[in-house]
């Protein structure tokens, strides 16, 4: 599900959100923006290969990322 989707139904729903929701929705937020930057610096780096091998490895990242928060 897309970010837009996400917050649309959170917009729109007859209800408003409940806080998990919203955590939800920013944990989720975060996790792309990790895998956002993780891709950014593989591909920088000479990376570039399988588009698919390369998004994989940009969540794994972006997983890493966020257990280490956790761990802080």
């Amino acid at each position: 599900m897309r970010m837009s989707e996400l917050w649309a139904d959170m917009v729109y729903a007859p209800t408003m959100p409940s806080e998990e929701d919203i955590k939800r929705a920013g944990e989720k937020m975060l996790r792309d923006q990790f895998a956002i930057a993780a891709l950014t610096g593989l591909l920088n780096s000479g990376g570039g290969g399988d588009p698919s091998e390369d998004a994989v490895e940009a969540y794994l990242y972006a997983d890493a990322m966020l257990k280490a928060r956790e761990e802080k």
